[in-house]
C-alpha cells in the first residue's frame, strides 16, 4: 500500500502503532492524501459534468468536495484524539474520533438530501446529456481512485484500528458505486436516447443517505457503550486464566474511552494460602502483560480461595 510505504520513510518507530504519535502521523499523512486526491476527483468531475450536461456527474462533484471537508475533519480529529488526559478529561481525548465519525456521517447525509432534491428536479425537467472520451475517462479514474481510497483506509482502519477511516472507507465504496452509476447513465443516454439521468441519480443518493445512516448509527453505539467483542472478552479470559496459580476469574467489565483507550476490571481467584507478597507480584505481572499484548489497562481484584489442606497465613 501507497499509505504504508510512505510511512516508512516518513513517520519514525512506523511500526509502534500503539503509539498515540505514530497513530496520529499515520492518520495525519491519510488525511491529507484523502483531501489532495477528492480535490482532484471534484475538479474533474465538474469539468466532465459540464462537458456532459449531467446533473449526475455535477452532484458527483459535489460529493467529492464534501469528501475534502470528510478528510479534513478525520485530520483534526487524530490531532485532538491524541491530547493526553487533563483534570476534565481524565481517560484522554479519544473519544474524539467517534464524533468525527458522526461528523462524516453527518455530511454524508447532507450530499444525499440535496442529490435527491436535484434528481427530483431532473426528472420532472429532463435534460439530454452529451458523451465524450474526457468525460468517459474522468469517470473511470474517478472509479478507480475511489475504489483505492476505500482499499487505503480500510486497511488503515485495520492497521490502526480508527473508527473515523472505518467511515470514510464506507463513504469511499459508496462513492465508487456512484460514480460507475452516472457512468451507465451518461452511456444508456448516449447510446439509447433514455434519459434515466434523474431516476439513477435518485437510486444513488437512496444508497448514499443509507450508507451515512449506517455509519452514524454505528458510531452512535460506540458513544453510549457498546457491549465488548466476543475476541476482546475471549482473549482476555484466556490470557488471564493461562497464569500458573489462577483458579478462576469473573466480573469482568470492559470500558471503551476510544482507540487505544481500553479499561477492564475483573475478579482474579487465587489460593488463599499464597503469600500476601507473591499473589501481588502475580497480579501485577498480569496487568502489565495484558497492557503490553493487548493493549488494555486492567485493574484486577484479587479473591482468596479456600483450599483444603492449604496454607494459612
Amino acid at each position: 500500500m501507497l499509505v504504508q510505504r510512505l510511512a516508512k520513510k516518513l513517520i519514525k518507530n512506523h511500526q509502534q502503532i500503539e503509539d498515540p504519535v505514530v497513530r496520529k502521523q499515520y492518520g495525519s499523512l491519510m488525511s491529507g492524501i484523502g483531501i489532495a486526491s477528492n480535490l482532484l476527483l471534484a475538479a474533474g468531475k465538474f469539468i466532465a459534468g459540464t462537458l456532459a450536461g449531467s446533473i449526475a456527474i455535477t452532484s458527483d462533484a459535489w460529493n467529492n468536495a464534501t469528501d475534502c471537508v470528510a478528510s479534513l475533519i478525520a485530520l483534526l480529529s487524530f490531532r485532538l484524539s491524541a491530547k493526553p488526559p487533563d483534570k476534565k478529561h481524565p481517560f484522554g481525548h479519544a473519544r474524539f474520533e467517534y464524533l468525527a465519525s458522526s461528523g462524516v456521517a453527518l455530511i454524508i447525509l447532507i450530499v444525499a438530501w440535496e442529490l435527491f432534491k436535484t434528481s427530483l428536479n431532473r426528472i420532472r425537467h429532463p435534460q439530454s446529456i452529451r458523451l465524450d472520451y474526457l468525460v468517459a475517462g474522468i469517470l473511470i479514474v474517478s472509479i478507480v481512485l475511489k475504489l483505492w481510497q476505500w482499499r487505503s483506509y480500510r486497511s488503515l482502519d485495520q492497521l490502526i484500528g480508527s473508527q473515523v477511516f472505518r467511515a470514510t472507507a464506507a463513504d469511499s465504496l459508496a462513492d465508487a458505486v456512484t460514480t460507475f452509476s452516472v457512468l451507465a447513465t451518461t452511456l444508456v443516454a448516449h447510446f439509447t436516447g433514455i434519459m434515466i439521468d434523474g431516476w439513477i441519480g435518485l437510486l444513488v443518493s437512496l444508497f448514499i443517505f443509507y450508507s451515512g445512516f449506517s455509519i452514524l448509527r454505528d458510531t452512535a453505539t460506540y458513544l453510549l457503550g457498546a457491549a465488548p467483542s466476543e475476541s476482546i472478552v475471549q482473549g482476555l479470559e484466556e490470557a488471564v486464566l493461562a497464569y500458573p496459580g489462577v483458579l478462576g476469574m469473573h466480573d469482568l467489565l470492559i470500558h471503551d474511552y476510544g482507540p487505544g483507550k481500553t479499561f477492564a476490571s475483573l475478579h482474579v481467584e487465587l489460593d488463599a494460602g499464597m503469600r500476601a507478597l507473591e499473589s501481588h507480584a502475580l497480579i501485577d505481572r498480569i496487568e502489565r502483560d495484558i497492557l503490553d499484548n493487548q493493549g488494555i489497562h486492567l485493574i484486577i481484584h484479587l479473591d482468596p480461595v479456600v483450599i483444603p489442606d492449604s496454607e494459612q497465613l
